[in-house]
């Protein structure tokens, strides 16, 4: 191997790690529900102007098919608006974007 097929390679290996999926975030569906694991961290997000843009941005927050969102486990009101912390695959607790 020359060292111009060497230096082709390594672009091409780097681009492809750039370009990989990100931690936390891989195997998410490119549409669903956005779900955070901590309300603050919900709260968080619902700050940006459009929150769904943000997601990598926020490590707790992702999204998640419908079909993993089961009932309600908790709610709170912070400000008088309600939140609501949804079962996910019947186990842990999420709070989904309103």
């Amino acid at each position: 191997m020359n060292a111009r097929s060497t230096l082709r390679a390594a672009c091409l290996l780097t681009g492809l790690l750039v370009s990989a999926p990100q931690p936390g975030h891989a195997g998410e569906p490119a549409s669903g529900v956005v779900v955070c694991d901590e309300l603050v961290g919900l709260r968080r997000l619902m700050m940006q102007p459009d929150a769904a843009a943000h997601l990598p941005e926020h490590p707790g927050c992702r999204r998640v098919g419908p079909e993993r969102i089961g009932a309600v486990a908790r709610r709170a009101i912070i400000g008088g608006m309600p939140f609501e912390c949804v079962a996910l695959d019947g186990g842990a607790c999420v709070w989904p974007l309103p």
